[in-house]
């Protein structure tokens, strides 16, 4: 290996250990709100109770947001290839 190429993978694998962080609080979040939801929360005071097809519905929105981030460290990860010509 090159030293650039080893600068390189560094780069990149700091980057994708923030994405991991980055990605891991939303995550947390979004099950701290939504567990206590889909288990019947709001039952109790409300009335609303969400049956199990919506409460799994439910949560399959916030894996669209890793999308974007496999691609934003692809395209990092992705360098020009020199063709020796």
């Amino acid at each position: 290996m090159q030293i650039p190429q080893v600068l390189d993978a560094i780069q990149l694998s700091h980057a994708t250990f923030n994405k991991i962080r980055q990605n891991l609080w939303w995550a947390f979040g979004y099950n701290l709100v939504g567990i206590p939801l889909a288990a019947g929360a709001l039952l109790p005071s409300m009335g609303i109770a969400l049956t199990p097809s919506i409460s799994g519905t439910a949560f399959a929105p916030p894996a669209a947001p890793y999308l974007p981030t496999i691609l934003t460290l692809y395209r990092k990860s992705a360098p020009a290839v020199q063709h020796p010509c």
